[in-house]
């Protein structure tokens, strides 16, 4: 591989490590409750405001899918 290459790909690395970082960082869960069941949901923090939700949006739909799925899954109330 070329060495612009190599520093493309260092690039991008670095940037999905800040960017999940980032994400991890700043995530906490909230609990909804209602009759039957407890549905976690993210909440950022410091800021939790509409911009935040949609920039970290991928990174909690992998986390929800493949990282951490059974800490997302809504859970019947006992």
């Amino acid at each position: 591989m070329s060495t612009r290459i190599k520093r493309i790909l260092l690039g991008l690395g670095v940037a999905l490590v800040i960017y999940f970082g980032g994400y991890f960082g700043s995530v906490r869960t909230s609990i909804f409750e209602d009759k039957a069941s407890v549905v976690p949901s993210p909440f950022y923090r410091p800021f939790d405001g509409s911009f935040v939700r949609v920039v970290f949006a991928p990174a909690h739909l992998i986390d929800a899918a493949y990282l951490r799925r059974a800490h997302w899954e809504p859970r019947n109330r006992t």
